[in-house]
């Protein structure tokens, strides 16, 4: 506040020195002389935590954005997208919802609401699509091995506490902030006092500060056409907004953590079968297939057997949709479809993520 040695006695003197005021209380006073203190204070604050304050916003900005980049650039989730796509057009082929060629986001929330009659209990249709698209992983390596989709995992789930309104709101705040100091300095050019460097000093703060500030805005504007491109891809909607690209993206993280769950429950499924195998316990059953490695990019473990899913799909592939549960507006959930399943008679083979991506 002032250019001093350390001591208070360079301040303006108070006529209340003498009346028997602690020194502390003296210093009040003398400050109180000074002109415009409160909103020196205020400057002195905005300059003592603007940097730490442009850091935590812009760790912010650069997580949202990495977000709406990596799920744009991941080569899993369309995939992912396709198979539900499949999914519900056999689930819902002969009826008025079949030749979809897209779905809404909010479909993926409902998949563990449909649930076969026939199964038990803890079978639901995301468990289905989280086999078949395993499989479809499986048999192809280079989309295994993709890293990019555990980034864009750790992205979304970086992001998944922060709000893009929150964002705005703090970065606006910096500006406003800034903006008083590039008002009030220019009030203190002439020194209350002969020590008096308040004027200097903010000058000098707001130059750099100013720019800084440039940089954190055009960060800003970089993140919110990201999340508008990527809410564009996911939606359908050209003119979508930046809330819409958020929500598209809360939406995307929570049907991926599903998914993950789904698959390890599939995962569990198999082994608990194998182990109930005649012979299992001695060494005896069928040993146990070399080469089906767990998907690392993913963390989708290899599964083996599956029969469980095989048995939906076949349940879909010949058209037994009557039997599926439906619970409230779950039944319509997975509407969605390319055209194909209906008559095909017997089992036949989930489809290879070749075919799936050529329906998406």
């Amino acid at each position: 506040l002032w250019t001093t040695t350390g001591s208070s006695s360079e301040l303006p003197t108070s006529p209340a020195a003498g009346r028997g005021l602690c020194e502390e209380e003296n210093l009040v006073l003398r400050l109180a002389r000074v002109p415009r203190m409160p909103e020196r204070l205020d400057c002195f604050a905005t300059r003592l935590n603007f940097d730490s304050r442009a850091d935590d916003v812009r760790a912010q900005v650069r997580t949202l954005t990495d977000a709406a980049e990596l799920v744009l650039q991941d080569a899993v989730i369309p995939l992912a997208m396709a198979t539900v796509l499949r999914a519900g057009n056999s689930m819902n082929a002969g009826t008025y919802r079949a030749g979809a060629v897209a779905f809404r986001l909010d479909v993926l929330s409902k998949l563990s609401a449909i649930k076969p009659s026939n199964e038990g209990a803890a079978l639901t249709l995301l468990h289905f699509v989280a086999e078949v698209l395993r499989k479809a992983l499986v048999s192809h390596p280079d989309l295994s091995r993709d890293a990019r989709h555990e980034k864009a995992l750790d992205a979304l789930s970086s992001a998944s506490g922060l709000g893009v309104a929150e964002v705005v709101a703090e970065v606006e705040s910096l500006r406003r902030s800034l903006d008083a100091i590039g008002d009030e300095y220019p009030r203190h050019r002439k020194p209350f006092g002969g020590k008096d460097c308040f004027s200097l000093r903010m000058r000098e703060f707001h130059e750099l500060a100013k720019r800084r500030m440039g940089e954190l805005s055009a960060q800003l504007g970089a993140m919110q056409a990201a999340l508008k491109k990527v809410g564009a891809h996911l939606t359908g909607e050209p003119g979508a907004t930046e809330g819409e690209g958020e929500a598209a993206l809360a939406q995307i993280h929570a049907f991926l953590v599903s998914l993950r769950k789904a698959t390890n429950d599939n995962e569990r499924q198999s082994k608990l079968a194998n182990r109930n195998k005649p012979g299992a316990g001695n060494g005896a059953g069928t040993p146990r297939q070399a080469g089906k490695a767990a998907n690392v990019s993913t963390g989708l473990p290899g599964a083996h057997g599956a029969g469980v899913a095989r048995e939906i799909w076949s349940t879909i592939q010949r058209g037994d949709f009557e039997q599926l549960k439906r619970t409230g507006s779950g039944a319509a959930a997975a509407a969605a479809a390319s055209g194909e399943g209906g008559a095909a008679k017997g089992p036949s083979k989930p489809p290879t993520a070749a075919q799936l991506l050529a329906e998406l």
